[in-house]
């Protein structure tokens, strides 16, 4: 009797580790696919700034970039007063990037390129902020 009470109870602690096991491995294999998605959306936002980063007619107020990389569709705006003339130099460019897949948006970046008055169109690039949509 002693046994067989010693097995049952060895039965559930096995069932029960197999079990914290199981959903362990789901919960790995969720967080591993969300982490590829993202890390594919933000390489698709590099590769829309990399392609308008040295045209200084890209990203300015009121134009609209899109690039399609692996999967992912990603859709640049130039902000307001985006690439600016005045009579001195040219305002540094910022855009908003979403980059989106199988119509649902993963990503927004906001980019400035610092283009030094519009003499040196792309010289750095900065990265405002990043928002993950959930």
């Amino acid at each position: 009797m002693l046994v067989m009470a010693f097995l049952l109870v060895a039965t559930f602690i096995v069932t029960a580790i197999i079990a914290l096991v199981m959903v362990s491995l789901s919960s790995s294999r969720a967080y591993r696919s969300r982490t590829d998605s993202i890390r594919g959306a933000n390489d698709a936002v590099e590769i829309a700034v990399s392609q308008m980063r040295s045209d200084p007619d890209h990203g300015v107020d009121g134009t609209s970039e899109a690039v399609d990389y692996d999967g992912y569709h990603v859709v640049c705006d130039g902000d307001s007063g985006s690439g600016a003339v005045t009579a001195s130099s040219v305002a540094d460019r910022r855009v908003t990037c979403i980059a989106s897949k199988g119509g649902r948006d993963l990503v927004r970046t906001r980019i400035r390129f610092v283009d030094q008055g519009g003499n040196s169109p792309g010289a750095d690039v900065e990265i405002v902020d990043r928002f993950v949509y959930d």
